[in-house]
């Protein structure tokens, strides 16, 4: 599919012509997945609701799900909350912590280890062991309590 524009419609008619097609392709039972940026006032957000979907309001109305990933703004440590924002045929509102790894990946952690990491002053590049290891931690520790 071409996406280059032909000059003659607007911004927003060219969007629509897009999401034509992209629908013809979920009709046919292909997944779509479209990646948008959220709008700048939701930026520093650790959570993004779905109003903050950028560029039009086309596509909150047309897709059938919107998948958000805020990230933590007082930490230099990659973290954030990814949340089901819309859902056309299932739940809306659940929330998942993540991190991500020094090898650029994203990996979901319980809530528990998120608010440690959270309150942490340094940076620190996380491998998969060393989260294994503070999960374990800071479980016990939640027994402990």
């Amino acid at each position: 599919m071409n996406f280059l524009t032909n000059g003659q419609n607007s911004i927003y008619t060219e969007g629509g012509l897009l999401y034509d097609k992209l629908t013809e392709f979920s009709q046919k039972g292909k997944l779509v997945l479209v990646a948008a940026q959220p709008k700048i006032y939701s930026w520093g957000n650790e959570e993004i609701p779905m109003e903050a979907i950028s560029e039009s309001s086309r596509k909150q109305q047309i897709v059938d799900m919107i998948y958000t990933a805020g990230r933590c703004p007082n930490t230099p440590n990659h973290i954030g909350v990814m949340k089901i924002a819309k859902n056309r045929r299932g739940e809306v509102g659940d929330k998942s912590h993540y991190i991500r790894l020094s090898n650029g990946r994203f990996r979901l952690i319980s809530s528990l280890l998120y608010s440690e990491i959270k309150n942490l002053p340094m940076k620190r590049n996380y491998l998969d062991g060393d989260i294994d290891a503070m999960e374990r931690q800071v479980q016990v520790s939640s027994m402990k309590q």
